[in-house]
């Protein structure tokens, strides 16, 4: 094997295992809240505690991602992406010597900065090996550019409303509390075979998602996918309205607790193979390059708060309202998002970024188009008037 192909394979085997970190991180509540909820750690941990280690995630990666902005463009992304394993070092020492709730919290920041770091490093590095066009980028333009200006309006408006959607729909934060949900469903099985069944089904459904992407659409994806977790989380809802609210005995209804380990499964299937694999990808497709870089760094503040209020709330809403209150309400928050979808988002499959700004923009993109077309053809007769006065002079 020569050098080379050794480098990449390293490199590959690298990135692997920088993401097989990640998902660890991400799974962690999820086997640990169960046990914090029962009292069976040696650290005490309140389930509003637990509600705040949840929500340290999102900051976390919220904070670490505009930090990679500076450092990246600063120090490079190789510094970048290495820096990145020291928060999430730290994070887990504190794990390791936690004797206190706050210690968590904090746990889950790093990791989350760590992550932040590491994910938006990769996504740069594979924006500018799939663009190719540094010299586009010459024209960036900032955030007040893009929030004011009517010809990014509705690519503002849809980006923000599928980052809504996918953030407010609640699947983070019911991956996480997994376990303790369907042990209050009175549905009987060891809390290792949830994880490992939810696990596997989340990881053998990835595996095809990217192939649906190009072959289906994105459009009916999303509206599809979203309409399929609505009715599950709906279903699972009603089990809790009959479980908590008409207060049906227990021994009748625990024979259909599977139930919402099933809902939870579909949704978690059909969410992957839809929504959550398409609306990372729209946004990138529909905003023009020399606001890309903002939109996409709007869009990570916007999700990261979201994500901390979907963690912070969980906890608030199960206590206001029950389990029934929050699966409807994370159903009426995706219906909702299907109904957006399909009469906002258009299908951007197989389109160049040239037809989309002109379904997006109409007569205003080819407005601008000209108008820029013209400062070009100026801006290099000036230039070439330039060269020939000092070809002359010379």
């Amino acid at each position: 094997m020569d050098r080379g192909k050794g480098a990449q394979y390293l490199v590959a085997f690298s990135v692997s295992l920088a993401t097989l970190t990640m998902g660890t991180s991400s799974a962690w509540p999820t086997i640990v809240l169960p046990r914090f909820h029962h009292n069976e750690t040696n650290v005490r941990v309140t389930d509003d505690v637990a509600s705040w280690m949840v929500a340290m995630s999102p900051l976390g990666f919220l904070s670490g991602s505009l930090v990679t902005r500076y450092i990246s463009d600063n120090f490079g992304r190789r510094v970048t992406v290495l820096g990145s394993a020291a928060p999430i070092a730290f994070g887990t020492i504190f794990v390791i010597y936690s004797s206190y709730g706050w210690m968590l919290c904090i746990t889950k920041f790093l990791w989350g900065f760590g992550t932040g770091m590491l994910s938006t490093a990769l996504e740069e590095e594979l924006q500018i090996m799939q663009n190719g066009v540094k010299n586009a980028m010459r024209s960036s333009s900032s955030a007040k550019e893009l929030f004011t200006g009517k010809q990014y309006r509705k690519a503002v408006i849809i980006a923000a409303g599928m980052k809504m959607t996918q953030i407010l729909t609640g699947g983070m934060a019911i991956q996480q509390y997994l376990i303790v949900i369907v042990q209050e469903s009175k549905f009987k099985m060891a809390p290792a075979t949830i994880s490992i069944v939810f696990g596997a089904v989340k990881f053998g459904v990835s595996l095809i998602s990217s192939i649906l992407v190009d072959r289906v659409g994105r459009r009916p994806l999303i509206i599809y996918s979203l309409l399929g977790t609505g009715i599950s989380y709906a279903v699972i809802g009603f089990y809790f309205f009959l479980l908590d609210v008409v207060q049906i005995e227990h021994e009748s209804l625990s024979p259909y607790g599977i139930l919402t380990f099933i809902g939870i499964l579909i949704s978690t299937i059909v969410s992957t193979l839809g929504f959550n694999s398409v609306i990372g990808i729209v946004p990138a497709e529909i905003f023009p390059l020399n606001v890309k870089a903002v939109a996409m760094t709007s869009l990570n503040i916007l999700g990261g708060l979201l994500g901390f209020a979907v963690g912070k709330g969980y906890q608030l809403m199960k206590n206001l309202l029950g389990l029934t209150g929050v699966f409807w309400i994370f159903a009426f928050v995706t219906f909702s998002g299907a109904v957006f979808t399909y009469f906002y988002v258009p299908e951007t499959r197989d389109k160049s970024l040239h037809d989309i700004q002109i379904l997006l923009q109409g007569d205003l993109y080819i407005d601008n188009a000209n108008v820029n077309k013209d400062i070009l053809v100026e801006a290099e007769l000036i230039e070439l008037n330039r060269v020939k006065d000092v070809e002359n002079k010379s």
